[in-house]
Parts: C-alpha cells; sequence; structure tokens
C-alpha cells in the first residue's frame, strides 16, 4: 500500500473504478467479486458488522477483514457505531460498516421531450447537479454523439467526485432490450432505434451503464422516494401530451418481464379503431392520452386548455363539456387500472404526469368506475395516490 496519502487516494480510487467496472463484465475476479457482494448487502440490508456480514454471505472473517477494510480505503463504506455485545453484555463491541449514502452518487441519463437530460444524484436520492441540452433536429449518429458529449460533460462537472460515482443510468422514452443493453424503439430521437446505448456510453467513459424505461425508473423513484413510499408494491401509470405510460415496482424492484420492456399499459387493447401512434388499433393511449381528451373537448365545443389540469379546474367549475370529457377519461382509465389491479394486486397506484396534475378530481371519479372493473377484495385497502416527483423521479 503506498505510504503518500495522495498515492494511496488514487489507488483507493482505482481500485473502486476497477470494481464498477467489472460490475458488467462476464467474468469478475473473486476479490472485486466479493467487494461487490459485501457492497450490495449493505446498501440493502443496512449496517452490519463484519461477523454478521460472515453469517450472511458464508465469506470467512479473514477474507471480510480485508474487504472491509479495501471498502473504506475506497469511501465506498463508512463506520457507523458499535453493535452491542451478544449475551449478558460480555465480549468484544463490534464496530459496524454502512454504505456512505451521501459521499456515493451515479449519473442519471434521459432523452425525451426534445432534450438530452443529464442528473447526478447521491445515493439518498438528492439532486446535486442537473443540465439539460437540446435535442430537437438531431436523429440517428447524432443524436448519439450528443448522448456521449452530454455524458461526458456531466462526468466532468460533477460535484461527486467521478471515482465515486457508481454508474450511469439510461432512462429511455421507448422499449429496450435489457439484455443486449438496447434502445429498441424510443419515442425520440428520429431514428433511435435498436441502438446499443449501454455499450456506446460504456465505452466513452468507461463505467458501468444500465438502461431502463424511463417509466420503469419513474415507478421506482415513486416507490422509493415519493408517493409510494411504505408500498411493497407500486403500480405507476403516467400520461405526457400524446403518450401513457407505466411501470410496475414489486419489494424495491422494477417488475421488467422477458427483455426489460414490461409496464406499456398505455398499449392494452380497449377497444374500436382509434389509430394509435404504435401502429395498433384501439390503444388505451389513442383513446385516453392528454392531447386525444382535449381534442375531444374542444371538438365539443370546449375553451382552450392546455393540459389534464386544466379540463380537471373546468369540469369542477361546471363546464358541462369539461365535465363529459373528464368522467369519460376517467371511466375509460378506470377500466384499464381495473384490469391491472385484478392481475397484479398492488398495494397502491401512483397517477403520474398529466394524470397526477388532474388531482383529486381525476382520482375521486377513477375510485367510483373501479367498483365495476376491479373486484372488490383488490380495491379494498388499495390507495389512489398522485405522483409528488414531477420530473425528478427519474433520477432519484
Amino acid at each position: 500500500m503506498p505510504r503518500d496519502p495522495a498515492r494511496r487516494d488514487a489507488t483507493a480510487r482505482s481500485s473502486l473504478a476497477a470494481d464498477n467496472r467489472s460490475a458488467t463484465s462476464a467474468r469478475i475476479p473473486k476479490g472485486i467479486a466479493n467487494r461487490l457482494l459485501v457492497r450490495s448487502m449493505l446498501y440493502a440490508q443496512g449496517p452490519a458488522s463484519r461477523i454478521e456480514l460472515g453469517k450472511r454471505s458464508g465469506l470467512p472473517l479473514s477474507t471480510l477483514t480485508t474487504v472491509g477494510s479495501a471498502l473504506l480505503r475506497q469511501g465506498v463504506v463508512r463506520e457507523a457505531g458499535e453493535a452491542k455485545p451478544s449475551g449478558r453484555g460480555r465480549g468484544r463491541r463490534r464496530s459496524l460498516l454502512e454504505i456512505d449514502r451521501a459521499g456515493l452518487g451515479a449519473l442519471s441519463m434521459s432523452y425525451a421531450r426534445g432534450t438530452i437530460t443529464a442528473t447526478i444524484c447521491d445515493i439518498l436520492g438528492t439532486i446535486r447537479w442537473t443540465k439539460s441540452w437540446p435535442l430537437a433536429g438531431r436523429a440517428g449518429a447524432q443524436a448519439e454523439r450528443a448522448l456521449v458529449e452530454s455524458a461526458l460533460t456531466a462526468l466532468a462537472d460533477s460535484p461527486i467526485p467521478r471515482t465515486r460515482l457508481l454508474g450511469i443510468g439510461v432512462a429511455d422514452p421507448g422499449l429496450i432490450d435489457r439484455r443486449t443493453g438496447r434502445s429498441i424503439r424510443a419515442v425520440e430521437p428520429t431514428g433511435f432505434e435498436n441502438v446499443p446505448v449501454v455499450s456506446i456510453l460504456a465505452e466513452a467513459t468507461r463505467m458501468p451503464v444500465f438502461i431502463e424505461r424511463a417509466d420503469g425508473l419513474e415507478a421506482l423513484g415513486e416507490a422509493m422516494f415519493g408517493a409510494g413510499i411504505g408500498a411493497r408494491g407500486v403500480l405507476f401509470v403516467s400520461a405526457v401530451a400524446n403518450g401513457i405510460g407505466g411501470g410496475l415496482v414489486q419489494s424495491g424492484e422494477v417488475v421488467a418481464g422477458r427483455d426489460g420492456a414490461a409496464g406499456e399499459i398505455g398499449h392494452v387493447h380497449v377497444g374500436g379503431d382509434l389509430l394509435c401512434g404504435c401502429g395498433l388499433h384501439g390503444c388505451f393511449e389513442a383513446h385516453a392520452s392528454p392531447r386525444r381528451l382535449l381534442e375531444r373537448y374542444r371538438a365539443a365545443g370546449g375553451g382552450r386548455v392546455s393540459d389534464l389540469g386544466g379540463l380537471a379546474r373546468e369540469a369542477a367549475a361546471g363546464d358541462v363539456h369539461a365535465r363529459s370529457c373528464h368522467h369519460d377519461g376517467a371511466e375509460i382509465i378506470a377500466r384499464v387500472l381495473g384490469g391491472a389491479i385484478n392481475l397484479l394486486n398492488p398495494d397502491c397506484v401512483v397517477l403520474g404526469g398529466q394524470f397526477a396534475d388532474a388531482g383529486p378530481q381525476l382520482i375521486g371519479r377513477l375510485q367510483v368506475h373501479l367498483e365495476r372493473y376491479a373486484l372488490p377484495e383488490m380495491v379494498r385497502g388499495l390507495s389512489l395516490r398522485s405522483a409528488t416527483l414531477g420530473d425528478r423521479a427519474v433520477a432519484a
């Protein structure tokens, strides 16, 4: 071990970087695998002594002493007081190790609604830095280069040292394949199909990269830090101007499905021949997206409101056209939610995006309509909530 403090810190940072790169490698050296195992156990289960970690992991105490020292040098863990002796109070007190959550972080990358956004968060969910760049007019290879340039800028400007960043999470607004790390079909940028996002960013940054559906990450953010706190099973359904998406979180993990694409609730068939942007007919999204509901309102003679929040306010104020569209929209939403609730039996349904903007009025109508579409045993005890994190949910 180098005696010079600067060299010692550099060695620790290099070691952490090697661990992070190996997190997505096919073959992981035994020492790094042990450190990754202990990191994950401390993150998931909270502070523990080396002896407790040995009982849980099966690793010998000598190995855990080495692993604990390495993680302390890296700054991944810190000592968190002492565990009380077992039995009658006799025996040596054991120091506890815990993840240094404020000192570690990750980079979140997203591309949607005409922008690329990069956000640095610590693993307490606190946003420490964020910046957006215009995406309009960039397609294909240009969009790929813009994504790489944005990530490199974020890493250079990060208030958390790059060596303390555990990885990069990518929020994709379309269909993904987790196994290959590809964006299969994104809503935007134009021409962003079958793009190997994970390998592109990993090669440019030399960091572990993970891709997830944006709606899945929003669901996880709300479950961990927002409206879904305390619920074991969270069904998240969100609306943007021309789309509806969703995600399911069970016991703190996104339910991904076969490829990572699970959650496309907007493309559940509800009947009729309305053409959806996905190419199918009769999708939930085609009938109840904010754009579609506002078009119906204006066609019926309503005024000009820009979102579902405005439509809900007009309905509450007595506008008969707004009330009719609001109630019809709520009935369609309840029909799809009822089927999902019967299938998944969540503790909590969180409404995000413009559904959240519609607030208590929408939730009140859904509670009435759900009695027709979900089994009473499934609805009993179910909580309907509006999302609280907004755009921060993806990064958190």
